[in-house]
Protein backbone atom coordinates (compact mmCIF):
# COMPACT_ATOMS: atom_id res chain seq x y z
CA UNK A 1 0.00 0.00 0.00
CA UNK A 2 2.63 2.58 1.03
CA UNK A 3 4.59 1.47 -2.42
CA UNK A 4 1.63 2.35 -4.38
CA UNK A 5 0.68 5.43 -3.00
CA UNK A 6 4.32 6.40 -3.35
CA UNK A 7 4.24 5.77 -7.08
CA UNK A 8 1.07 7.47 -7.06
CA UNK A 9 2.53 11.17 -5.51
CA UNK A 10 5.78 10.82 -7.48
CA UNK A 11 5.02 9.55 -10.68
CA UNK A 12 1.63 10.89 -11.33
CA UNK A 13 0.65 13.73 -8.97
CA UNK A 14 2.95 16.11 -10.20
CA UNK A 15 1.96 15.87 -13.91
CA UNK A 16 -1.52 16.13 -12.82
CA UNK A 17 -1.36 19.34 -11.21
CA UNK A 18 0.50 20.77 -14.31
CA UNK A 19 -1.82 19.19 -16.67
CA UNK A 20 -4.97 20.55 -13.87
CA UNK A 21 -3.83 23.88 -14.10
CA UNK A 22 -3.07 24.46 -17.79
CA UNK A 23 -6.20 22.64 -18.67
CA UNK A 24 -9.73 23.71 -19.32
CA UNK A 25 -13.11 21.91 -16.70
CA UNK A 26 -16.34 20.98 -18.31
CA UNK A 27 -19.09 22.25 -15.57
CA UNK A 28 -21.81 20.60 -17.09
CA UNK A 29 -23.47 18.91 -20.16
CA UNK A 30 -26.86 20.63 -20.63
CA UNK A 31 -29.34 19.15 -23.27
CA UNK A 32 -32.43 21.18 -22.42
CA UNK A 33 -32.50 22.83 -26.29
CA UNK A 34 -32.12 19.15 -28.03
CA UNK A 35 -31.55 18.30 -30.55
CA UNK A 36 -29.17 21.22 -29.56
CA UNK A 37 -26.19 19.96 -26.83
CA UNK A 38 -24.68 22.77 -24.54
CA UNK A 39 -21.17 21.80 -23.02
CA UNK A 40 -20.19 24.79 -20.06
CA UNK A 41 -16.38 24.87 -19.88
CA UNK A 42 -14.42 27.51 -17.51
CA UNK A 43 -11.22 27.90 -20.21
CA UNK A 44 -7.87 27.40 -18.07
CA UNK A 45 -5.43 29.85 -17.05
CA UNK A 46 -3.70 31.81 -20.32
CA UNK A 47 -6.08 29.04 -22.50
CA UNK A 48 -8.10 30.15 -25.14
CA UNK A 49 -10.52 28.01 -26.64
CA UNK A 50 -10.82 27.87 -30.02
CA UNK A 51 -12.53 25.42 -32.92
CA UNK A 52 -9.85 23.44 -33.97
CA UNK A 53 -8.72 22.53 -30.17
CA UNK A 54 -11.92 20.78 -29.92
CA UNK A 55 -13.03 17.45 -30.32
CA UNK A 56 -16.53 16.04 -29.94
CA UNK A 57 -17.88 12.49 -30.74
CA UNK A 58 -21.04 10.97 -29.61
CA UNK A 59 -21.61 7.05 -29.62
CA UNK A 60 -24.82 5.30 -29.36
CA UNK A 61 -25.53 1.20 -29.24
CA UNK A 62 -21.46 1.10 -30.83
CA UNK A 63 -22.53 3.75 -33.50
CA UNK A 64 -20.08 6.49 -33.15
CA UNK A 65 -20.60 10.02 -34.94
CA UNK A 66 -17.95 12.83 -34.83
CA UNK A 67 -19.60 16.35 -34.47
CA UNK A 68 -18.12 18.40 -37.56
CA UNK A 69 -19.19 22.01 -36.83
CA UNK A 70 -19.38 23.59 -33.07
CA UNK A 71 -20.27 26.63 -32.22
CA UNK A 72 -18.54 28.97 -29.41
CA UNK A 73 -20.81 31.16 -27.37
CA UNK A 74 -19.39 34.12 -24.51
CA UNK A 75 -21.26 35.69 -22.42
CA UNK A 76 -20.51 39.02 -21.47
CA UNK A 77 -22.20 39.55 -18.22
CA UNK A 78 -21.30 38.09 -15.17
CA UNK A 79 -23.53 35.50 -13.40
CA UNK A 80 -24.36 35.00 -9.81
CA UNK A 81 -22.45 31.78 -8.00
CA UNK A 82 -22.17 30.01 -4.97
CA UNK A 83 -19.60 30.44 -2.19
CA UNK A 84 -18.75 27.15 -0.28
CA UNK A 85 -16.40 27.99 2.55
CA UNK A 86 -14.89 24.54 4.70
CA UNK A 87 -13.12 26.04 7.32
CA UNK A 88 -10.84 23.97 9.73
CA UNK A 89 -11.11 24.57 13.78
CA UNK A 90 -7.94 25.44 15.25
CA UNK A 91 -6.99 24.72 19.08
CA UNK A 92 -5.63 28.14 18.92
CA UNK A 93 -7.44 31.21 19.75
CA UNK A 94 -5.15 33.44 17.05
CA UNK A 95 -5.85 31.17 13.98
CA UNK A 96 -9.34 30.84 14.72
CA UNK A 97 -10.22 34.29 14.84
CA UNK A 98 -7.99 34.93 11.65
CA UNK A 99 -9.71 32.12 10.04
CA UNK A 100 -12.93 33.46 10.77
CA UNK A 101 -12.02 37.16 9.93
CA UNK A 102 -11.44 35.86 6.70
CA UNK A 103 -14.43 33.81 6.14
CA UNK A 104 -16.35 37.19 7.26
CA UNK A 105 -15.00 39.23 4.64
CA UNK A 106 -15.27 36.61 1.92
CA UNK A 107 -18.96 36.43 3.20
CA UNK A 108 -19.68 40.04 2.61
CA UNK A 109 -18.16 40.15 -1.12
CA UNK A 110 -21.03 38.20 -2.29
CA UNK A 111 -23.67 40.07 -3.80
CA UNK A 112 -27.71 40.21 -2.97
CA UNK A 113 -28.48 37.56 -5.21
CA UNK A 114 -25.77 34.96 -4.71
CA UNK A 115 -25.72 31.91 -2.29
CA UNK A 116 -23.61 31.00 0.41
CA UNK A 117 -22.67 27.30 1.58
CA UNK A 118 -21.06 26.84 5.20
CA UNK A 119 -18.81 24.17 6.54
CA UNK A 120 -17.57 23.95 10.09
CA UNK A 121 -15.46 20.96 10.87
CA UNK A 122 -13.51 19.64 13.98
CA UNK A 123 -11.93 16.42 15.65
CA UNK A 124 -15.20 16.34 17.47
CA UNK A 125 -17.61 18.29 15.90
CA UNK A 126 -19.24 19.47 12.48
CA UNK A 127 -21.63 22.31 11.01
CA UNK A 128 -22.98 22.16 7.31
CA UNK A 129 -25.69 23.88 5.43
CA UNK A 130 -25.57 23.82 1.81
CA UNK A 131 -27.72 27.28 1.73
CA UNK A 132 -27.27 29.28 4.41
CA UNK A 133 -28.13 32.99 4.60
CA UNK A 134 -25.32 35.73 4.72
CA UNK A 135 -26.53 36.78 7.94
CA UNK A 136 -27.20 33.38 9.92
CA UNK A 137 -23.63 32.44 7.96
CA UNK A 138 -21.63 35.20 9.83
CA UNK A 139 -23.75 33.98 13.30
CA UNK A 140 -22.36 31.04 13.15
CA UNK A 141 -18.83 31.25 12.34
CA UNK A 142 -18.94 32.33 16.15
CA UNK A 143 -19.55 28.60 16.44
CA UNK A 144 -16.48 27.69 15.52
CA UNK A 145 -14.64 25.63 18.35
CA UNK A 146 -11.65 25.70 19.99
CA UNK A 147 -10.59 21.65 18.74
CA UNK A 148 -7.50 19.88 17.50
CA UNK A 149 -7.05 17.68 15.15
CA UNK A 150 -6.73 18.40 11.63
CA UNK A 151 -9.30 16.15 9.97
CA UNK A 152 -8.88 17.89 6.23
CA UNK A 153 -9.19 15.18 3.87
CA UNK A 154 -11.71 13.34 5.40
CA UNK A 155 -13.73 16.21 6.26
CA UNK A 156 -13.24 17.29 2.09
CA UNK A 157 -14.06 13.47 1.14
CA UNK A 158 -17.58 14.22 3.29
CA UNK A 159 -18.21 17.44 1.28
CA UNK A 160 -17.59 15.99 -2.07
CA UNK A 161 -20.33 13.35 -1.05
CA UNK A 162 -23.37 16.01 0.00
CA UNK A 163 -22.81 18.18 -3.65
CA UNK A 164 -25.05 17.59 -6.33
CA UNK A 165 -23.64 17.42 -9.85
CA UNK A 166 -26.68 18.91 -11.68
CA UNK A 167 -26.41 22.64 -9.55
CA UNK A 168 -27.89 25.25 -11.59
CA UNK A 169 -25.96 27.72 -9.79
CA UNK A 170 -21.95 27.21 -10.06
CA UNK A 171 -20.06 26.86 -6.67
CA UNK A 172 -16.59 28.27 -5.80
CA UNK A 173 -14.92 26.26 -3.20
CA UNK A 174 -12.39 27.88 -0.72
CA UNK A 175 -10.91 25.84 2.33
CA UNK A 176 -9.63 27.55 4.84
CA UNK A 177 -6.87 25.38 7.01
CA UNK A 178 -4.60 26.70 9.39
CA UNK A 179 -2.88 22.86 10.53
CA UNK A 180 0.35 21.71 9.68
CA UNK A 181 -0.83 18.17 8.43
CA UNK A 182 -3.66 15.83 8.40
CA UNK A 183 -4.86 13.04 9.56
CA UNK A 184 -4.05 9.87 6.40
CA UNK A 185 -6.86 8.15 7.15
CA UNK A 186 -8.19 8.30 3.53
CA UNK A 187 -6.08 8.77 0.99
CA UNK A 188 -5.38 12.00 -0.96
CA UNK A 189 -5.78 10.87 -4.33
CA UNK A 190 -9.05 9.33 -3.51
CA UNK A 191 -10.52 12.76 -3.05
CA UNK A 192 -8.63 14.31 -5.76
CA UNK A 193 -10.17 11.40 -8.00
CA UNK A 194 -13.45 12.81 -6.47
CA UNK A 195 -12.83 16.39 -7.41
CA UNK A 196 -11.89 15.93 -10.76
CA UNK A 197 -14.73 13.65 -11.48
CA UNK A 198 -17.32 16.48 -10.45
CA UNK A 199 -15.52 19.10 -12.24
CA UNK A 200 -14.87 20.77 -8.83
CA UNK A 201 -12.16 23.48 -8.20
CA UNK A 202 -11.00 23.67 -4.58
CA UNK A 203 -9.35 26.39 -3.39
CA UNK A 204 -7.00 26.51 -0.07
CA UNK A 205 -6.08 29.17 1.98
CA UNK A 206 -3.98 28.48 4.55
CA UNK A 207 -0.28 27.89 5.78
CA UNK A 208 2.26 26.62 2.79
CA UNK A 209 2.87 23.35 3.23
CA UNK A 210 3.29 20.49 1.02
CA UNK A 211 -1.03 18.79 1.28
CA UNK A 212 -2.45 22.91 0.87
CA UNK A 213 -0.24 23.50 -2.68
CA UNK A 214 -0.87 19.86 -3.65
CA UNK A 215 -5.00 19.46 -2.70
CA UNK A 216 -4.89 22.97 -5.21
CA UNK A 217 -3.01 22.29 -7.77
CA UNK A 218 -4.19 18.61 -8.48
CA UNK A 219 -8.00 19.86 -8.50
CA UNK A 220 -7.40 23.15 -10.65
CA UNK A 221 -7.57 25.72 -8.04
CA UNK A 222 -5.46 28.45 -6.32
CA UNK A 223 -3.53 28.47 -3.11
CA UNK A 224 -3.56 31.56 -1.08
CA UNK A 225 -0.85 31.35 1.87
CA UNK A 226 -2.39 33.11 5.09
CA UNK A 227 0.29 35.13 5.81
CA UNK A 228 0.05 36.99 2.45
CA UNK A 229 -0.31 40.59 2.79
CA UNK A 230 -2.09 40.83 -0.62
CA UNK A 231 -4.21 37.77 0.33
CA UNK A 232 -7.51 40.15 0.66
CA UNK A 233 -7.08 41.10 -3.28
CA UNK A 234 -6.10 38.24 -4.38
CA UNK A 235 -9.06 36.60 -3.19
CA UNK A 236 -11.50 39.04 -4.38
CA UNK A 237 -9.76 38.80 -7.84
CA UNK A 238 -10.79 34.60 -7.86
CA UNK A 239 -14.23 35.77 -7.07
CA UNK A 240 -14.55 37.88 -9.58
CA UNK A 241 -12.98 35.69 -11.93
CA UNK A 242 -15.60 33.17 -11.41
CA UNK A 243 -18.36 35.16 -11.75
CA UNK A 244 -17.46 35.47 -15.05
CA UNK A 245 -19.90 33.11 -17.10
CA UNK A 246 -18.61 29.86 -18.65
CA UNK A 247 -17.65 29.39 -21.74
CA UNK A 248 -20.24 27.00 -24.21
CA UNK A 249 -19.39 24.95 -26.64
CA UNK A 250 -22.85 24.17 -28.75
CA UNK A 251 -23.31 21.62 -31.26
CA UNK A 252 -26.18 19.59 -32.92
CA UNK A 253 -26.70 16.08 -31.62
CA UNK A 254 -26.31 13.40 -34.75
CA UNK A 255 -28.63 11.35 -32.88
CA UNK A 256 -31.58 13.34 -32.81
CA UNK A 257 -34.06 11.49 -35.15
CA UNK A 258 -33.56 8.22 -33.64
CA UNK A 259 -35.40 9.14 -30.03
CA UNK A 260 -37.21 5.76 -29.40
CA UNK A 261 -40.66 6.20 -28.39
CA UNK A 262 -40.41 3.53 -25.35
CA UNK A 263 -36.78 2.78 -24.47
CA UNK A 264 -34.33 5.97 -23.33
CA UNK A 265 -31.42 6.98 -25.81
CA UNK A 266 -28.05 7.24 -24.21
CA UNK A 267 -25.39 8.59 -25.80
CA UNK A 268 -21.53 8.76 -24.37
CA UNK A 269 -20.02 12.08 -25.48
CA UNK A 270 -16.02 11.99 -25.73
CA UNK A 271 -14.72 15.35 -25.52
CA UNK A 272 -11.14 16.34 -26.12
CA UNK A 273 -10.04 19.99 -25.22
CA UNK A 274 -6.35 21.11 -25.66
CA UNK A 275 -4.36 18.15 -24.34
CA UNK A 276 -7.24 16.29 -22.22
CA UNK A 277 -9.86 13.99 -22.84
CA UNK A 278 -13.59 14.39 -20.93
CA UNK A 279 -16.03 11.46 -21.02
CA UNK A 280 -19.64 12.67 -20.43
CA UNK A 281 -22.65 11.12 -20.98
CA UNK A 282 -26.72 11.95 -21.34
CA UNK A 283 -29.84 10.20 -21.35
CA UNK A 284 -33.49 11.32 -23.36
CA UNK A 285 -36.18 9.50 -23.30
CA UNK A 286 -39.15 10.57 -25.59
CA UNK A 287 -41.43 12.17 -22.65
CA UNK A 288 -38.36 14.05 -21.82
CA UNK A 289 -38.00 14.88 -25.65
CA UNK A 290 -41.66 16.24 -26.20
CA UNK A 291 -41.14 18.20 -22.85
CA UNK A 292 -38.20 20.33 -24.68
CA UNK A 293 -40.28 20.34 -27.60
CA UNK A 294 -43.23 22.05 -25.92
CA UNK A 295 -40.79 25.05 -24.34
CA UNK A 296 -39.10 25.65 -27.72
CA UNK A 297 -40.93 28.22 -29.24
CA UNK A 298 -41.03 27.46 -32.41
CA UNK A 299 -42.43 23.91 -31.59
CA UNK A 300 -45.10 25.54 -29.36
CA UNK A 301 -46.51 27.98 -32.36
CA UNK A 302 -47.16 24.57 -34.32
CA UNK A 303 -48.61 22.85 -31.68
CA UNK A 304 -51.26 25.91 -30.90
CA UNK A 305 -51.97 26.31 -34.37
CA UNK A 306 -52.47 22.83 -34.81
CA UNK A 307 -54.86 22.31 -31.72
CA UNK A 308 -56.78 25.52 -33.32
CA UNK A 309 -57.82 24.11 -36.45
CA UNK A 310 -59.28 21.21 -34.01
CA UNK A 311 -60.97 22.79 -32.30
CA UNK A 312 -62.61 25.09 -35.51
CA UNK A 313 -63.14 21.47 -36.62
CA UNK A 314 -64.97 20.34 -34.01
CA UNK A 315 -66.80 23.44 -33.54
CA UNK A 316 -68.18 23.64 -36.93
CA UNK A 317 -69.01 20.07 -36.47
CA UNK A 318 -71.01 20.45 -33.30
CA UNK A 319 -72.86 23.56 -34.87
CA UNK A 320 -73.62 21.52 -38.33
CA UNK A 321 -75.19 18.52 -35.65
CA UNK A 322 -77.17 21.13 -33.72
CA UNK A 323 -78.90 22.38 -36.73
CA UNK A 324 -79.92 19.05 -37.62
CA UNK A 325 -81.10 18.22 -34.55
CA UNK A 326 -83.21 21.24 -34.21
CA UNK A 327 -84.52 20.25 -38.44
CA UNK A 328 -85.26 16.82 -36.62
CA UNK A 329 -86.88 18.20 -33.99
CA UNK A 330 -89.10 20.65 -35.73
CA UNK A 331 -90.20 17.70 -38.01
CA UNK A 332 -91.02 14.98 -35.42
CA UNK A 333 -92.95 17.85 -33.91
CA UNK A 334 -95.14 18.77 -36.94
CA UNK A 335 -95.75 14.89 -37.05
CA UNK A 336 -97.26 14.29 -33.70
CA UNK A 337 -99.41 17.95 -34.09
CA UNK A 338 -100.73 16.39 -37.36
CA UNK A 339 -101.65 13.04 -35.50
CA UNK A 340 -103.08 14.75 -32.49
CA UNK A 341 -105.50 16.66 -34.90
CA UNK A 342 -105.80 13.53 -36.72
CA UNK A 343 -107.38 12.18 -34.15
CA UNK A 344 -109.50 15.05 -32.61
CA UNK A 345 -111.00 15.21 -36.22
CA UNK A 346 -111.71 11.58 -36.40
CA UNK A 347 -113.18 10.90 -33.15
CA UNK A 348 -115.52 13.71 -33.70
CA UNK A 349 -116.76 12.76 -36.73
CA UNK A 350 -117.07 9.16 -34.91
CA UNK A 351 -119.55 10.51 -32.31
CA UNK A 352 -121.55 12.45 -34.61
CA UNK A 353 -122.23 9.90 -37.33
CA UNK A 354 -122.49 6.88 -34.62
CA UNK A 355 -119.30 5.52 -36.28
CA UNK A 356 -116.66 3.24 -35.06
CA UNK A 357 -113.49 4.76 -33.79
CA UNK A 358 -110.29 5.14 -35.25
CA UNK A 359 -107.50 3.63 -33.60
CA UNK A 360 -105.46 6.79 -33.37
CA UNK A 361 -104.40 7.28 -29.54
CA UNK A 362 -103.16 10.30 -28.17
CA UNK A 363 -100.69 8.57 -26.38
CA UNK A 364 -98.57 9.16 -30.04
CA UNK A 365 -98.13 12.56 -29.19
CA UNK A 366 -95.08 11.79 -26.78
CA UNK A 367 -91.94 12.01 -28.51
CA UNK A 368 -90.04 9.27 -28.86
CA UNK A 369 -86.02 10.26 -27.77
CA UNK A 370 -84.89 6.69 -29.18
CA UNK A 371 -86.23 8.34 -32.20
CA UNK A 372 -83.40 10.86 -32.84
CA UNK A 373 -79.82 9.66 -32.64
CA UNK A 374 -78.61 12.88 -31.51
CA UNK A 375 -77.16 14.56 -28.61
CA UNK A 376 -79.41 17.24 -27.21
CA UNK A 377 -78.70 20.53 -25.46
CA UNK A 378 -80.91 21.70 -22.87
CA UNK A 379 -82.01 24.68 -24.76
CA UNK A 380 -83.29 22.64 -27.58
CA UNK A 381 -85.49 20.72 -25.50
CA UNK A 382 -89.02 20.31 -25.42
CA UNK A 383 -90.92 21.60 -22.21
CA UNK A 384 -92.48 17.92 -22.82
CA UNK A 385 -88.72 16.29 -21.73
CA UNK A 386 -89.08 17.87 -17.89
CA UNK A 387 -92.08 16.22 -17.20
CA UNK A 388 -90.80 12.67 -17.65
CA UNK A 389 -88.15 13.00 -14.89
CA UNK A 390 -88.00 13.49 -11.24
CA UNK A 391 -86.01 17.08 -9.85
CA UNK A 392 -83.68 16.07 -7.01
CA UNK A 393 -81.61 18.11 -4.93
CA UNK A 394 -78.43 16.20 -5.55
CA UNK A 395 -77.74 12.75 -7.19
CA UNK A 396 -75.38 9.87 -6.17
CA UNK A 397 -73.93 7.18 -8.47
CA UNK A 398 -73.52 3.47 -6.64
CA UNK A 399 -71.15 1.26 -8.14
CA UNK A 400 -73.56 -2.43 -8.64
CA UNK A 401 -70.92 -4.46 -10.64
CA UNK A 402 -67.67 -4.15 -12.59
CA UNK A 403 -64.20 -3.03 -10.80
CA UNK A 404 -65.01 -1.29 -6.78
CA UNK A 405 -68.46 -2.67 -6.35
CA UNK A 406 -70.40 -0.36 -3.56
CA UNK A 407 -68.15 2.55 -4.41
CA UNK A 408 -70.48 6.38 -4.62
CA UNK A 409 -69.76 8.93 -6.54
CA UNK A 410 -71.88 12.25 -5.65
CA UNK A 411 -72.51 14.29 -8.29
CA UNK A 412 -71.91 17.57 -7.18
CA UNK A 413 -72.14 19.21 -10.32
CA UNK A 414 -74.19 20.33 -13.36
CA UNK A 415 -72.18 17.82 -15.71
CA UNK A 416 -70.18 15.08 -15.16
CA UNK A 417 -68.43 13.00 -17.99
CA UNK A 418 -67.81 8.98 -17.25
CA UNK A 419 -65.13 6.73 -18.89
CA UNK A 420 -61.89 5.12 -18.78
CA UNK A 421 -59.63 8.48 -19.28
CA UNK A 422 -58.18 9.99 -15.92
CA UNK A 423 -59.85 13.21 -17.21
CA UNK A 424 -63.21 12.16 -16.54
CA UNK A 425 -65.34 13.28 -13.45
CA UNK A 426 -65.90 9.97 -12.86
CA UNK A 427 -63.40 7.59 -13.86
CA UNK A 428 -64.25 3.54 -14.55
CA UNK A 429 -61.07 1.54 -14.57
CA UNK A 430 -62.44 -1.27 -16.85
CA UNK A 431 -61.29 -2.22 -20.92
CA UNK A 432 -64.92 -2.64 -22.03
CA UNK A 433 -65.43 1.32 -20.83
CA UNK A 434 -64.44 4.21 -23.81
CA UNK A 435 -62.36 6.89 -22.43
CA UNK A 436 -65.19 9.30 -22.33
CA UNK A 437 -68.19 7.02 -22.38
CA UNK A 438 -71.13 9.03 -21.05
CA UNK A 439 -72.37 11.89 -19.32
CA UNK A 440 -74.77 13.09 -16.71
CA UNK A 441 -76.14 16.82 -16.97
CA UNK A 442 -78.53 18.62 -14.28
CA UNK A 443 -81.23 20.37 -15.77
CA UNK A 444 -84.08 22.49 -14.68
CA UNK A 445 -83.37 19.92 -11.42
CA UNK A 446 -83.55 16.67 -13.15
CA UNK A 447 -80.67 14.54 -14.15
CA UNK A 448 -80.56 13.63 -17.69
CA UNK A 449 -78.20 10.51 -19.01
CA UNK A 450 -76.41 11.45 -22.50
CA UNK A 451 -74.81 8.84 -24.39
CA UNK A 452 -71.41 9.03 -26.17
CA UNK A 453 -70.11 8.48 -30.00
CA UNK A 454 -72.24 5.59 -29.94
CA UNK A 455 -71.10 3.71 -26.93
CA UNK A 456 -72.98 0.82 -24.96
CA UNK A 457 -74.77 3.03 -22.67
CA UNK A 458 -77.90 1.16 -21.13
CA UNK A 459 -80.67 1.88 -18.87
CA UNK A 460 -82.97 -0.53 -17.56
CA UNK A 461 -81.61 -2.66 -19.40
CA UNK A 462 -82.74 -0.67 -22.67
CA UNK A 463 -80.01 1.24 -24.85
CA UNK A 464 -79.88 4.70 -24.68
CA UNK A 465 -79.26 7.26 -27.95
CA UNK A 466 -81.15 10.12 -27.22
CA UNK A 467 -80.69 11.78 -23.78
CA UNK A 468 -82.89 10.14 -20.92
CA UNK A 469 -84.19 11.36 -17.12
CA UNK A 470 -82.83 9.71 -14.60
CA UNK A 471 -85.29 8.28 -11.90
CA UNK A 472 -84.57 6.93 -8.88
CA UNK A 473 -82.85 3.86 -8.20
CA UNK A 474 -82.38 3.40 -12.12
CA UNK A 475 -79.89 1.06 -13.35
CA UNK A 476 -76.97 2.79 -15.87
CA UNK A 477 -74.87 0.04 -17.89
CA UNK A 478 -71.56 0.95 -19.01
CA UNK A 479 -69.88 -1.79 -20.93
CA UNK A 480 -69.59 -4.36 -18.18
CA UNK A 481 -69.92 -1.86 -15.19
CA UNK A 482 -73.67 -1.44 -13.60
CA UNK A 483 -74.36 2.02 -11.67
CA UNK A 484 -77.12 2.35 -9.42
CA UNK A 485 -78.50 6.13 -9.89
CA UNK A 486 -79.83 7.74 -6.61
CA UNK A 487 -82.04 11.02 -6.16
CA UNK A 488 -82.10 12.73 -2.81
Amino acid sequence: MFFKRWIFYFLFLPFYGVFSQSSHIIEKLDISDYPMVQIYVREGVDKILTGKSIQISETKKNSEKFIKSVEIIRELNNRKIKLLLSIQASDDKIKNSNSKEIAAWMINELKENESLGLHLYSQKSLFFDMNISKKDGLLNLNNLPLDQGNNLIRNLNFLLEQLKTDENIPTNIFIINQEEESLKDIPLEKVIWKADKQGRVINVIGLDNELNRNLASYTGGKFYSINDKNLFAKIQKNIEKFRKPSTTIEYKSPHYRFVDIFYPLQVDVKVKLENRDYNLQYVLNFQKYIEIKLWNMKFFYFISILLLLVLLYFYFRVKNRDKKLKAAIEKRLEYLKYKDDLYHKENVYSMQFQQAKIQTHPEENQLDLDEIDLDLDELDLPEHYFTLGQKFSKGVLIQKEGPNPGRQFIINQDTIFIGRAATNDLVLLNSSIESVHARIRKIKGIYFLFNLYDNETYLNGQKVSGPKPLNDQDTIGLGKTLLIFKGK
